[in-house]
């Protein structure tokens, strides 16, 4: 069934005086979706990036968006930007509306309004929908000094480029949006960069952002809650997603595999998005999404990463809440809950100073370690000959560990099995044939292969 995304745009006041621009599309149940940075209803409806998103959120609904102060067709000149503002502008939209109860939607940003606005207006959220979103913005991370520094310059970048014609800048941010994005994609957001806010705005639009905080909020909320997040998003980290469906009660938390914060129509994750969204509002899904979406056609890679994922989590627990979070993280998966409970019988607690997976060696054997920014000895353990592991890979990874290399992924790569070393610090697991080495460590990685007589890979 075709859609049209021929658009109803109103303006309505919020309670400071500031014009906002909202948008209609579809019919149906009401679907809200709360503002989120970089927004511009004209646009998006044109654009490779959003227009997906806005198709088939208005197939079954009538989808209502609005642009959040500040940037697209809403008002440019404005003083405060804030949670408190930004509920406002959702409340203000929904009574200019009239609309008494619905689904409300938060992408990224738009989570944590969606979020507090919830937690005011119980009675009116039907049900609510989290993607690739946050309980708390960077600011109340636990985030080094580099982070922080790499965080100002973000904002820097913001307020010295994205004025300009040329797109370098604002590729930065694409970059992290959307990585795996056509020329055509990257073309368009980069575009809606520079037509959605001024410099000046989505600069202080980005602090405020990281000042979000509804870790408070989460768990007061009662409307039934569905939690989507991609495993290696790259704006706003995966644990962020699985630490906000664990502060929401019986949050259902669902695991998508893709790189992309900003789901695109092409991959894979896109069909089981709308698979689980439909369901959770009640639409029947389309029996492309049904085959595309189900868990059994997930590759062994993307099991294993969903496995780390949920077990980094429980082993932090007490074991008498386990189960608990186990029936919310794994969202009625039966073989993720069967691989995590497996792990935390073999591992019930952070104590253990190793853990080896394959531990035997053999002739084409793969090898990663994690390099945390702490002392050598904390990974490289005094029984590290009673793993197993072949003298050349102890040599291999005791000059990689004198290089200390802060918080890398490193492996040398040989053929299908893999070896790993746990610090007592960090109680967790890495899976390393599924994390290629990053180019900044190409040269140490040429050095110890050098070592060892062998190529890197």
């Amino acid at each position: 069934m075709s859609v049209s995304l021929e658009q109803r745009i109103r303006f309505c006041t919020s309670g400071d005086g500031v014009r906002i621009a909202a948008a209609t599309t579809g019919t149906g149940p009401p679907l809200v979706k709360a503002a989120n940075w970089l927004n511009h209803l004209e646009f998006d409806n044109r654009s490779p990036v959003w227009r997906h998103w806005i198709r088939e959120l208005s197939r079954d609904h009538t989808l209502v968006r609005y642009d959040e102060r500040g940037c697209g067709l809403s008002e440019w000149d404005v003083e405060d930007f804030s949670l408190d503002a930004w509920v406002q502008d959702l409340e203000t939209v929904v009574d200019d509306l009239e609309l008494e109860r619905f689904a409300l939607l938060g992408i990224s940003q738009g989570g944590p309004i969606a979020v507090a606005y919830a937690a005011l207006h119980p009675e009116r959220v039907s049900r609510l929908i989290l993607y690739g979103s946050y309980a708390r913005g960077r600011s109340h991370r636990n985030l080094s000094e580099r982070e922080h520094e790499e965080g100002e310059l973000m904002r820097k970048m913001i307020e010295v480029g994205w004025g300009t014609d040329h797109a370098a800048f604002r590729q930065v941010f694409t970059s992290m949006f959307i990585p795996e994005a056509s020329a055509e994609q990257s073309h368009w957001f980069n575009e809606l960069e520079r037509v959605s806010a001024t410099p000046q705005n989505a600069a202080r639009i980005l602090s405020a952002c990281h000042a979000l905080d509804v870790r408070a909020l989460a768990p007061r909320l009662t409307t039934p809650s569905l939690v989507l997040h991609v495993t290696q998003d790259l704006r706003v980290p995966f644990d962020e997603g699985r630490l906000l469906a664990s502060l929401i009660p019986d949050a259902r938390f669902v695991t998508l595999e893709g790189r992309n914060h900003l789901l695109l129509e092409g991959e894979p994750a896109w069909p089981r998005f709308l698979r689980e969204v439909r369901e959770f509002l009640g639409v029947e899904a389309s029996a492309s999404e049904v085959i595309s979406a189900q868990p059994p056609s997930l590759p062994d890679a993307a099991l294993r990463s969903r496995v780390e994922a949920v077990f980094d989590e429980a082993i932090e627990l007490a074991p008498a809440d386990r189960p608990a979070f186990l029936a919310r993280g794994c969202g009625g998966d039966a073989e993720l809950r069967a691989e995590v409970e497996r792990l935390l019988a073999a591992h019930p607690g952070p104590e253990a100073a190793t853990r080896a997976f394959n531990p035997e060696p053999s002739a084409g054997w793969a090898t990663g370690a994690h390099l945390p920014d702490v002392a050598t000895e904390a990974f490289l353990p005094p029984d590290l000959e009673a793993t197993g592991a072949p003298e050349h890979l102890m040599s291999a990874l005791r000059k990689l560990s004198d290089q200390r290399i802060p918080s890398g992924d490193l492996r040398l790569q040989g053929a299908a099995e893999a070896f790993c070393i746990v610090p007592v610090r960090i109680p967790r697991f890495e899976l390393f044939m599924d994390h290629p080495p990053l180019e900044k460590r190409l040269a140490a990685l040429e050095k110890v292969a050098r070592s060892l007589g062998k190529p890197a890979r």
